[in-house]
């Protein structure tokens, strides 16, 4: 379970922290999928990902991780302002290497790469770095990053406590700067809910049909990216918008599984800032959106 809170609060590859939460298959992992607007109003956003993943279990209770991310997002051309400056942009990168460890007690994570407009222009390099250890019912973590909607460079803190019924249908970590439950009323369903202060705000249900998943919920949170053009610490690209869902997952193999999952998008908006909580001064907002993406999952 600490995968999930871990997962959530940094936005990072949910094969990393099964990891890092001690369940390892050892298995080479490749997720490619694609994204498009299907509104009646205009096709204004694409997002395409490719994601490889592989983890190894080792004696003694160690186990490895490794992981490669590429994200494209496409929009309609937009012209955004700061300053006395102004850029038009039509698209935002992500490129990412990973590597985590794990054993007993403990565990840490390291990803970098590049996110913004331009990969690996400017300064749009990132790091991120988390490390956690549990000990009974405590969970500790430390988390640095380069590019966070606020508090960049700065390490932050977590602590948890878990908690489960006694008829484990809930589990809950309580702890700042965030918190999670999930509520599992009957075997094939589960619901969960996780907030990480000030922003974000994730809402899912989940029910297995034998084989099939069928998954729905709302997301809620901004990301950052750093603009090629000017420092970081100046300003940033952020991209905020909030998200309904439904989805569904079919395995067509032991090996490989499609799925289909549809978004309305809402609240979409585009800012150069200094900061997260400054962009209402000059954002772009986008139409409220219909989406349908695909992806394409397997395992050897």
């Amino acid at each position: 379970m600490l995968a999930f809170i871990l997962i959530f609060a940094f936005n990072t590859n949910a094969d990393v922290f099964s990891l890092l939460s001690g369940r390892v298959d050892g298995k080479l992992k490749v997720d490619v999928g694609v994204e498009k607007e299907i509104s009646s109003r205009g096709k204004d956003h694409k997002l395409e990902t490719i994601e490889v993943s592989k983890s190894i279990k080792a004696k003694s209770s160690n186990s490895y991780y490794l992981y490669a991310r590429y994200k494209n997002f496409q929009f309609r051309p937009t012209k955004l302002f700061y300053d006395s400056k102004s850029v038009s942009l039509d698209q935002l990168e992500s490129a990412k290497l990973g590597f985590g460890y794990r054993n007993t007690d403990y565990g840490a994570f390291i990803d970098f790469g590049s996110e913004g407009d331009k990969l690996f222009s400017g300064d749009s390099q990132t790091i991120s770095v988390t490390g956690f250890s549990e000990y009974n019912s405590w969970v500790y973590f430390l988390n640095y990053s380069n590019n966070r909607t606020f508090l960049n460079h700065w390490p932050l803190p977590g602590l948890a406590y878990k908690w489960r019924s006694e008829d484990k249908k809930w589990n809950m970590y309580i702890g700042a700067p965030f918190f999670f439950a999930s509520w599992n009323p009957i075997t094939p369903l589960i619901f969960s809910y996780f907030t990480l202060l000030p922003y974000t705000h994730k809402l899912s249900a989940m029910y297995m049909i034998q084989f099939v998943r069928v998954f729905a919920g709302i997301n809620t949170g901004p990301k950052s990216f750093v603009a090629s053009f000017l420092d970081p610490d100046d300003a940033r690209i952020y991209y905020d918008e909030k998200t309904a869902y439904i989805g569904i997952a079919v395995p067509f193999s032991r090996r490989g599984a499609f799925v289909l999952r549809f978004d309305r998008s809402f609240s979409q908006k585009l800012s150069l800032s200094k900061s997260y909580q400054n962009l209402y001064s000059n954002e772009v907002r986008f139409s409220d959106a219909s989406k349908a993406s695909l992806h394409l999952k397997l395992n050897f």
